[in-house]
C-alpha cells in the first residue's frame, strides 16, 4: 500500500510539472501572426445588366420628361417598370395587330388570356399606364403598396364580371382554351365561389361593389368625399378655382378633426409648376399671369 501511494504522489507529480513545463513554453512561444484577409472586389455588373439597365434608363427618363423631373439618380428604379412596359408592348403586339395568327392565340391562351381572359386585350394599357407610374414614383421614394393592390382588385374583378358575362360560365374542365375565352382562371376563382353560394344574382352586385372599391383604394378616395373628388379633378382639367377649406370651429381638438384623404398630388397630377400642367391649360394659365401683371394697384 505505501508502494502504490508512493508510484502515484510521483505520477502527479510529473503531470504537474509537464504541465507546467508544457504551459511555460507555450507562453514563450512567439504568436504566430496570420496572413491578413484580402479585400473582394465588388463584382461589376456585366454586359447584358448595362444593357438592360441602359434601355431601362431611356425609357425611364422619356416618361419622366412629360412632367417635372423630382427624382435624383439613386432614387431611380428603372428596371422593373422597363420590364412591364415591355411586357405592355408585348401584349400590344399579341392582343391587337396579329389576334387571329396560331402563335398570337396560342400565347394568349397560355399566357394572359388564359389568367384574365377577355381582360387581356384592355392589359397593354393598363400595364402602361402602371409602368409610367413607376417610372415616375420609384418605391424609393413611393409607398406604391395601395396601388399594386388597387390595380390587383380591378384587374381581378373585371376579369370575374367577363366570367359571369358569359352565357354559360366555363367551367376548369372545360379546358384552358375556354377559360380564355371568358375570364380566364383569375375570373373563375374570383366568381366561381360567389356563384356557388347562391347564384349570379348575389355574384354581381358583389362584384361591382368591390370594383368601385379598387377605384377608391387607387386614387385614395373615401366614399363620401366623391363630390369633391370629382370637383377637384375639374379643377385641375380646366382651370377651375377650388372652394377654400372649412374653417375649423373655435376650440375643436385634433382627435376630432377627419382624416385627410389626399390631394391630385398623391396621383402625380400637380398644377404647382406650370410646366406640369396639361397643354390646354397652359395658355390660359399664361394669360393669366400677364393680365394680373398689368392690372393697376389700387393705393
Amino acid at each position: 500500500m505505501a508502494t502504490t501511494t508512493r508510484t502515484n504522489s510521483r505520477a502527479r507529480a510529473g503531470s504537474t510539472s509537464g504541465a507546467r513545463t508544457t504551459s511555460n513554453r507555450t507562453r514563450n512561444a512567439p504568436t504566430k501572426r496570420l496572413p491578413a484577409a484580402r479585400a473582394v472586389p465588388e463584382q461589376q455588373p456585366g454586359i447584358l445588366s448595362k444593357a438592360w439597365m441602359g434601355l431601362a434608363h431611356i425609357a425611364g427618363g422619356a416618361f419622366r420628361v412629360l412632367g417635372k423631373e423630382t427624382l435624383a439618380k439613386d432614387e431611380r428604379r428603372d428596371g422593373v417598370p422597363f420590364f412591364v412596359f415591355l411586357l405592355a408592348v408585348a401584349g400590344a403586339v399579341v392582343e391587337w395587330f396579329n389576334p387571329a395568327d396560331p402563335v398570337a392565340l396560342a400565347l394568349h391562351t397560355w399566357t394572359f388570356g388564359g389568367l384574365f381572359g377577355h381582360v387581356a386585350f384592355a392589359l397593354p394599357v393598363i400595364m402602361l399606364l402602371f409602368a409610367v407610374w413607376l417610372f415616375r414614383h420609384p418605391a424609393s421614394v413611393h409607398d406604391n403598396t395601395r396601388i399594386g393592390i388597387g390595380v390587383t382588385l380591378l384587374v381581378s374583378m373585371i376579369a370575374a364580371i367577363s366570367h359571369l358575362a358569359t352565357g354559360k360560365p366555363p367551367q376548369p374542365s372545360d379546358g384552358i382554351d375556354h377559360l380564355a375565352q371568358a375570364g380566364g382562371v383569375v375570373g373563375w376563382l374570383v366568381a366561381a365561389p360567389l356563384t356557388s353560394l347562391g347564384s349570379a344574382v348575389l355574384a354581381w352586385p358583389v362584384v361591382i361593389v368591390l370594383l368601385v372599391l379598387s377605384l377608391f383604394i387607387i386614387t385614395k378616395t373615401p366614399p363620401n368625399k366623391v363630390g369633391f373628388r370629382l370637383h377637384e379633378l375639374y379643377a385641375y382639367l380646366f382651370g377651375a378655382q377650388l372652394p377654400e377649406p372649412a374653417a375649423k370651429e373655435a376650440g375643436a381638438s385634433d382627435e376630432t378633426e377627419p382624416l385627410a384623404f389626399g390631394t391630385l398630388s398623391d396621383l402625380g397630377l400637380d398644377d404647382a409648376d406650370p410646366a406640369s400642367m396639361p397643354w390646354w391649360r397652359r395658355g390660359k394659365a399664361r394669360r393669366d399671369g400677364e393680365a394680373a401683371f398689368d392690372s393697376p394697384v389700387v393705393g
